[in-house]
């Protein structure tokens, strides 16, 4: 009797640690399956600017998803969109503390060199800080020199400290030297 009292209650642990297991896979799927939702009603908006609403409420989930999946293979993708949505909702200050967890705590996630770019990026254009922008740019360069994001980083920092009159007149010497190039091959061609 005792052994059979032992083989049900193992039976009926084991069925409940499995369930668990299962409903664990199941929210998570269906965590996963909100945020591709509202990541494509975001997309799909017609609006000029990002609804801050839904943009807000799909960073929650995006963390939530994190906190709750820590060792999920979705983290690094979810807490780098959460900074793109931070960014692109002009929350320019969260958006960095999101591309610096990204590069922090998932140093192997794909987009790890745009994350660091991204840092770079948001101090010089957004924020103003050239100084920051320039150690974050030299960051870049100095981490993956020959990433294409290293070649934007280098071109950032050569443009840096310019004036808008002293951007426009280079570009404009740049976009003038190209003509004439493009006039000389011509000229030989003929």
């Amino acid at each position: 009797m005792k052994k059979i009292m032992l083989i049900a209650l193992a039976g009926i642990l084991f069925s409940c640690g499995s369930n668990n297991s299962n409903d664990a896979e199941k929210l998570k799927k269906e965590a996963v399956e909100g945020i591709e939702k509202l990541e494509a009603e975001l997309k799909s908006s017609v609006e000029l600017s990002p609804n801050l609403k839904k943009a807000n409420k799909l960073i929650e989930m995006y963390v939530t998803f994190v906190n709750n999946n820590p060792n999920d293979d979705h983290c690094g993708e979810f807490i780098f969109k959460a900074g793109e949505v931070s960014m692109g909702t002009e929350q320019y200050k969260r958006a960095i503390g999101f591309f610096e967890n990204v590069i922090t705590n998932y140093p192997g996630y794909e987009k790890i060199v745009e994350a660091h770019y991204l840092v770079a990026f948001i101090y010089d254009y957004y924020l103003d800080q050239k100084g920051v922008a320039e150690d974050k740019y030299k960051l870049v360069i100095e981490r993956f020199p020959r990433n294409d994001f290293a070649n934007e980083a280098r071109g950032a920092i050569n443009n840096l400290y310019l004036s808008d009159e002293e951007l426009i007149k280079k570009f404009e010497d740049l976009n003038r030297s190209a003509q004439e190039k493009v006039e000389a091959m011509q000229e030989k061609e003929l």
